[in-house]
């Protein structure tokens, strides 16, 4: 397993603050809505939080689509059709649905029609890098969630963390065998021992 999906956060504690946790939360857990628009750069964690929420709404096996390898009209009539069917094994269904900014225009609105008519019991999140590409409409039925960047501290935060869990040090001196190294290396001041 790579490490990305390893070390990925099984909480939404231990996610990186790179958006509201405490807003999308309350979101969740007051009469939310059904739709919701994550979007970010590339790699500020807008899937994995989008897992965690279909966690927290009830659903352990969301279904995830990239559309922009499931972009044909074909292929979302499809997914309108497996949302239409209710499931037999969870009272929640969540599609997690990645880049739907790649899908055409026309397309994008046979999956507004998909936020307009979708069950009670279904979920859907949109993940996406280029907001600004998708009909307003979109935007419209979607709580949105706005993602920034990690900057360099959590960055750093983040790497001394699976470093540790993976048992792997850095050190700039080739004879030291310090425990403390990667944090030296990095400069990182946590404020833990």
């Amino acid at each position: 397993m790579d490490w990305v999906h390893k070390h990925a956060p099984t909480q939404f504690a231990d996610c990186a603050p790179t958006f509201n946790r405490d807003a999308v939360l309350k979101h969740l857990n007051s009469s939310r809505s059904h739709a919701f628009l994550l979007d970010g750069p590339t790699g500020c964690g807008k899937t994995t939080v989008a897992r965690l929420m279909a966690q927290q709404i009830g659903c352990d096996m969301p279904i995830e689509r990239n559309m922009a390898d499931d972009n044909t009209i074909g292929d979302v009539r499809a997914l309108l059709d497996d949302m239409a069917q209710p499931s037999l094994l969870a009272a929640e269904q969540v599609y997690i649905l990645d880049e739907p900014q790649r899908i055409t225009k026309s397309v994008q609105q046979l999956l507004l029609k998909a936020l307009e008519d979708a069950p009670s019991c279904v979920t859907i999140i949109l993940c996406t890098t280029e907001p600004h590409l998708l009909i307003e409409p979109l935007h419209a039925r979607c709580h949105r969630i706005q993602f920034r960047p990690l900057d360099e501290i959590e960055s750093k935060r983040l790497v001394a963390r699976v470093a540790r869990a993976e048992h792997v040090w850095f050190s700039d001196d080739a004879d030291s065998d310090s425990s403390d190294d990667l944090v030296t290396l990095l400069r990182i001041d946590t404020g833990r021992a």
